[in-house]
């Protein structure tokens, strides 16, 4: 069985001529079996058709989630690991190549030596528009991803961490995943694979802001230097990462 939950997309149209009653709640959790039908505590089971709009108890309208499968292209890009093991982002993006990994993979490397960071330098990716896909789909395809290269990464090896696309959510189900891969070991040097995790799965505080507040003291420096304030500039902003 999956949980019904995640497999429920809001349906956003027009009023529906013709709903499927579901008279349920989510909680507790309601299931659907393999043969599409939907069971939870005391409902006795209804086959649904893929296409329905579904009314749950509370009034919400719901479709059902397709199911469906997808060849997708997924890149990691190891670029100079003289310095430590290699250390970069995974993102989704659509326009996600190899060519531009190539490139992120060499500025990785020059930015982690610049600031003498014991790291090489790396850059993954997958050519999906993320927000086309729910979150079950999302988790599929990180562990697909995970399991084509889980000899890949490791501490000492290649260190992924959050980019466009993705974020600490994702690092998540990277890092249990690559668990899993390893036969499930709890060993404390394993949650090092990934950075960008959650508190709660050994990250640390600040990271969702470092790049940010990185950027923020760059231009302070350079502004310090030239003898100037940031007061009063203004910015042309190139890229959104």
């Amino acid at each position: 069985t999956v949980t019904l939950e995640p497999k429920l997309v809001p349906y956003a149209g027009k009023s529906p001529e013709r709903v499927i009653d579901l008279h349920l709640v989510l909680r507790p959790d309601a299931e659907i079996l393999a043969d599409g039908r939907i069971v939870a505590s005391h409902f006795t089971g209804l086959r649904i058709p893929p296409d329905a709009i579904l009314r749950l108890a509370d009034g919400s309208l719901y479709t059902m989630e397709p199911e469906r499968y997808e060849t997708l292209k997924c890149y990691r890009v190891k670029h100079n690991r003289v310095l430590g093991p290699h250390k970069g982002g995974i993102r989704f993006h659509q326009n996600v190549t190899v060519d531009l990994l190539k490139i992120l993979a060499a500025e990785m490397t020059f930015k982690n030596a610049v600031v003498d960071l014991p790291l090489g330098g790396a850059k993954g990716g997958i050519k999906i528009n993320p927000y086309q896909y729910s979150k079950r789909e999302l988790r599929n395809i990180t562990e697909a991803y995970v399991d084509g290269l889980k000899d890949e990464f490791g501490p000492e090896l290649d260190i992924p961490a959050p980019d466009v696309g993705t974020n600490a959510q994702i690092m998540t189900w990277l890092y249990h995943a690559y668990r899993k891969a390893h036969l499930d070991s709890p060993a404390p040097q394993l949650k090092a694979v990934v950075t960008g995790k959650p508190l709660s799965e050994g990250g640390i505080e600040g990271r969702v802001k470092a790049t940010g507040y990185g950027l923020l003291y760059c231009i302070e420096e350079y502004f310090k230097e030239r003898g100037e304030q940031v007061a009063g500039k203004t910015c042309i902003v190139q890229g959104f990462g």
